[in-house]
């Protein structure tokens, strides 16, 4: 990956996310958000795949800090969540049982992000 990497500047977007999003995958978050900020401080957005490959795998090692985090990134450079998105990550935070203390408190937030995003809320996220 190194190899490739030293050439990502001397390339698009095309480079980036799918090294991102393979290492999102393996649960390796933060040289996955490292990608990404480098990749931002190049002038190139992430698409919705790849920030959403980065949530994904922020909730499901739960880190919701990291998730959130993402998302406030996502939201900034004015790329919009799927509806799926946000209801796979609902679902997976409401019965999440690392975050049973928080679940609803998170559950909630991220209903509430996903509805002042103008995002129509599915049945299937209540």
């Amino acid at each position: 990956l190194e190899t490739i990497v030293k050439d990502f500047k001397y390339t698009g977007p095309e480079a980036y996310s799918p090294a991102i999003e393979a290492l999102a995958s393996q649960h390796q978050l933060q040289h996955a958000k490292r990608w990404v900020y480098r990749m931002r401080s190049r002038g190139f957005k992430p698409d919705v795949k790849t920030y959403e490959a980065c949530i994904s795998a922020s909730t499901e090692t739960k880190d919701f800090k990291n998730a959130e985090e993402l998302l406030d990134m996502m939201l900034r450079d004015r790329i919009m969540p799927t509806k799926n998105f946000y209801v796979d990550v609902i679902r997976h935070v409401a019965f999440s049982q690392d975050a049973q203390k928080n679940r609803i408190k998170l559950a909630e937030n991220w209903l509430r992000r996903m509805l002042n995003g103008g995002v129509q809320v599915d049945i299937r996220a209540i």
